[in-house]
C-alpha cells in the first residue's frame, strides 16, 4: 500500500477537507498500479566457470518492509525485477547443487535501473553466502543523464517557502525559466512567485516534465510543476536531463520525478515549525519601511504499520500563515514647466 501527503493552508472547513480527502483516496485506487519514480533490479547468475544458470530462483526483499517477490532467471540466466519501490533491498539466489547467495545493502532510487551479478558456488543447497557490504551497482540499460536529490539534500538544504521543485535547478544545465521565460499572462522576465518551473539545456520550462509517484504533476495553463509534497513529505527526486526512455513519452527536454515518504515497519515522525520575519530585512527605498513578514510553517509527519510486513501508512501535515504589511510608495512626476527647466515651484532643495 502507497502513502499519501497532505498540505494545508489558511482556514480549514474540516467537512469539505474529509471529503475531499476521501475522494482523492477512491479516486487513487486504480490509479495504483502506476510505476513512475519506481526502479528496477536486473541482473545476471552464472557459476564459477562464467557458464549461466537458468531456472535458478532470485528472492528480492525489501528490508524496510519486509515485502518480497520471487521469480525465476531465464535460460540465458538473466533475471529483472521491474516497478520496486525505492528503499533498501536485499537479492537472494538458489538453486539446486550450489551454495545459495545473498548480497544485501543494495540501495535503490527514483527511476534507477540498477545491476546486480551473482555467481553461484558449486555446493549444497543448505549451504549458503551472503555479502553485507554495499553491493556494486551498475547501470547498463538505461543511457539517462540526470541528477539524484536525496531526502538529506532536501531536509538540510535552505528553501525559501520549503518547496522542494526549488532543488531541481541544482541539476547541471537547469536555471529557474520563471526569471527569463515568457509564461502565458506574464511578460517576461517576470518572477512566478510561489511557483516553480525549470529551465534544462535552454529549453522553454513547459519542456520539463514533472512526475510525482508516477502520475503527471503539471499545470498545463503556466506550463511548470504543479503543486509539491512538503520538505518533510518527500523522499527524493531525480532530474533526468538527457537521454531518457520513451515511457517519458510528454517530455520534450527533461524529467523531473518525485517520490513521497511511506510507511516501513518501524514507526516515525516529526514535529516541525519554520519562522521567517523582518528582523534582518532592508527597508523599502521609498517608504523608508519594512514589509513587517512574518511567515510560521508548522506541521508534522507520521508513518508505520498497520499490518506487518503487510500494509504501511504515512500521513503528512502543513500548514503556513503568512503576514505582511501593505503601504504605498509614492514618485516624483515632474510638471511640463519642471521638463522645460523650470524648477521655481520648488520650495526646499
Amino acid at each position: 500500500m502507497q502513502s499519501t501527503w497532505f498540505a494545508l493552508s489558511g482556514r480549514i472547513n474540516w467537512t469539505t477537507w474529509i471529503l475531499h480527502w476521501g475522494a482523492c483516496l477512491l479516486l487513487a485506487i486504480p490509479l495504483c498500479y502506476a510505476q513512475g519514480g519506481r526502479g528496477t533490479i536486473s541482473g545476471t547468475v552464472t557459476d564459477e566457470t562464467g557458464a549461466v544458470v537458468p531456472d535458478a530462483t532470485v528472492e528480492v526483499t525489501s528490508l524496510d518492509t519486509q515485502q518480497s517477490r520471487q521469480l525465476l532467471t531465464t535460460d540465458v540466466g538473466t533475471y529483472v525485477a521491474p516497478f520496486l519501490p525505492v528503499g533498501n533491498y536485499s537479492v537472494s539466489v538458489s538453486k539446486s547443487g550450489f551454495r545459495s547467495e545473498k548480497r544485501t545493502g543494495i540501495i535503490l532510487t527514483t527511476d534507477q535501473a540498477a545491476t546486480v551479478n551473482i555467481v553461484l558456488a558449486v555446493g549444497e543447497a543448505r549451504q549458503s553466502v551472503e555479502v553485507s557490504a554495499n553491493a556494486q551497482m551498475v547501470e547498463t540499460t538505461s543511457g539517462a543523464i540526470g541528477q539524484m536529490v536525496s531526502s538529506q539534500a532536501v531536509v538540510e538544504l535552505p528553501l525559501n517557502g520549503r518547496n522542494p521543485s526549488d532543488l531541481a535547478i541544482q541539476a547541471p544545465g537547469a536555471v529557474d525559466g520563471t526569471r527569463t521565460a515568457t509564461i502565458k499572462g506574464v511578460q517576461a522576465g517576470m518572477t512566478m512567485p510561489q511557483e516553480t518551473g525549470a529551465s534544462v539545456n535552454g529549453s522553454r520550462i513547459g519542456g520539463v516534465y514533472y512526475m510525482l509517484d508516477g502520475i503527471q504533476n503539471m499545470d498545463y495553463n503556466d506550463q511548470h510543476a504543479a503543486a509539491f509534497p512538503n520538505a518533510d513529505a518527500t523522499q527524493e527526486f531525480r532530474v533526468i536531463t538527457n537521454n531518457f526512455d520513451a515511457q517519458y513519452g510528454f517530455a520534450a527536454n527533461a524529467v523531473v520525478s518525485v517520490v513521497t515518504k511511506s510507511g516501513t515497519n518501524q514507526w516515525h515522525g516529526d514535529l516541525f515549525e519554520f519562522v521567517r520575519n523582518d528582523g534582518l530585512d532592508a527597508a523599502d527605498f521609498f517608504s523608508h519601511k519594512t514589509d513587517g513578514l512574518k511567515r510560521n510553517q508548522f506541521g508534522g509527519s507520521i508513518g508505520g504499520p498497520i499490518r506487518r510486513d503487510k500494509d504501511f501508512i504515512f500521513g503528512n501535515i502543513q500548514i503556513t500563515q503568512e503576514r505582511q504589511a501593505q503601504f504605498s510608495t509614492s514618485a516624483f512626476v515632474p510638471s511640463n514647466q519642471m521638463l522645460n527647466g523650470d524648477f521655481s515651484a520648488i520650495t526646499t532643495q
